[in-house]
């Protein structure tokens, strides 16, 4: 993972999670290209109505990515996932207990 302002944690003695976004992106214009699914920090919007972009810092595992990814893009499933804030350099991990998938309505 990179380091990103949004991964240090505030406070160092307590552990702290945070939501990241899911993107699945589908490259089959490429010989042997897979799937691949990023985790980016959340976009949005401060109050002066300047829009702040997401950033991608990570990757899923392939293996996970090949399973979930054509799911996620067809939008037949969401992901909702949270990883752990820590200093530069300590492994950060996603949290698969609040990772899930729920049935959409098509």
């Amino acid at each position: 993972m990179y380091p990103l302002p949004y991964l240090i944690p505030v406070n160092m003695n307590a552990e702290e999670w945070v939501p990241v976004r899911l993107q699945y992106e589908q490259t089959p214009q490429k010989a042997g290209a897979a799937d691949t699914i990023h985790i980016k920090t959340p976009g949005g919007r401060l109050p002066n109505g300047e829009i702040i972009p997401s950033e991608p810092f990570a990757l899923i595992e392939q293996k996970v990515a090949t399973s979930l990814g054509p799911m996620l893009g067809k939008g037949l499933i969401r992901l909702d996932a949270m990883v752990r804030k820590a200093a530069p350099g300590v492994c950060r991990l996603l949290n698969h207990s609040i990772l899930h998938s729920t049935n959409s309505v098509v």
